[in-house]
């Protein structure tokens, strides 16, 4: 990376299925009052998603198209690695393509980041909404605040790239993403809050789409929960009281995987790993878990 350049922001989008990617561009190209450049990283995609973005790029001049060598499919990570080096504007923006953000999220942003220099990283909050746009809920919950310990961060991965601008010199601090984790996020802001000092901007600037087939929902990715949790304890000393929980979540998060397909006995014995670890929360959620039950059969009832 070369000198930043002002207040600048460039978007990185690892693009790979068209479904939700022209809302998701046109939402970046409709921010107010920032100078910005939008990257789209084509990751090998297979549909309509390369002619898309040609398209958006022959329009708009701050619209810039990547590719891997041979077009190949690397992943999230590989294709943030693949443009962050060549950022040269002092502030960087993440947005998924199948999420959106309101007109004013950058704005808001860089407003931040003005008034405090000591800030590394800002995420704002959002709603989740469904595939056709609906809002589900809240992003976060209204009492939430930073408070700059990286083990809140490491036991509830509550930072996600769409919400997210930080500066360059926080991007070299930390370095690239970890290309063998999926999704590598988790392990990435974990480690930029190690490394640096975040902010949360309470109002809601973006939309998370939740839809079936994401990474976060595979199984591959509820193991390398595991992963993320060695790596952080291999870099900090985090207390045991940490390692337990978040390894509890990690379970727990398995469990729910393995069941959801249809592998019943895998899915209990992580269940039973997850109370032993927290027995606490084991109650918390088999409480839940029987409230939703019942609403579901009183539901099927009337």
């Amino acid at each position: 990376m070369s000198a930043p350049r002002g207040d600048r922001v460039t978007i990185l989008m690892a693009c790979y299925k068209a479904a939700f990617l022209g809302e998701a561009v046109a939402s970046a190209l409709a921010q107010t009052n920032v100078d910005f450049e939008v990257w789209c990283i084509d990751d090998g995609s297979a549909d309509a998603t390369r002619a898309l973005l040609e398209d958006y790029a022959r329009r708009d001049a701050r619209v810039r198209v990547l590719e891997h060598p041979g077009r190949r499919n690397r992943g999230q990570a590989a294709s943030y690695n693949l443009a962050l080096p060549q950022v040269t504007t002092e502030f960087i923006a993440f947005l998924d393509d199948d999420d959106r953000w309101r007109p004013a999220k950058l704005e808001r942003q860089l407003a931040l980041f003005r008034e405090r220099p000591e800030v590394d990283l800002a995420y704002v909050n959002g709603d989740k909404i469904d595939a056709n746009g609906r809002v589900l809920w809240g992003f976060m919950p209204d009492d939430h605040r930073e408070m700059n310990r990286p083990e809140l961060l490491l036991l509830d991965s509550y930072v996600t790239p769409s919400a997210v601008m930080l500066r360059r010199r926080l991007a070299e601090r930390v370095g690239p993403f970890a290309e063998d984790l999926l999704p590598s996020d988790h392990d990435y802001f974990v480690r930029a809050a190690e490394a640096g000092v975040l902010a949360y901007i309470p109002e809601k600037l973006f939309d998370c789409r939740l839809h079936p087939g994401q990474v976060q929902r595979t199984l591959q990715a509820q193991r390398d929960g595991f992963k993320i949790l060695r790596r952080a304890c291999r870099r900090r000393r985090y207390p045991l009281w940490v390692r337990r929980k978040r390894r509890a979540v990690c379970h727990y998060l398995l469990a729910d995987a393995l069941v959801a397909g249809g592998r019943w006995f895998g899915g209990a014995l992580h269940f039973l790993a997850a109370g032993l670890l927290d027995p606490r929360r084991a109650i918390s959620v088999g409480a839940q878990r029987a409230r939703r039950a019942v609403r579901r059969r009183a539901r099927a009832a009337s």
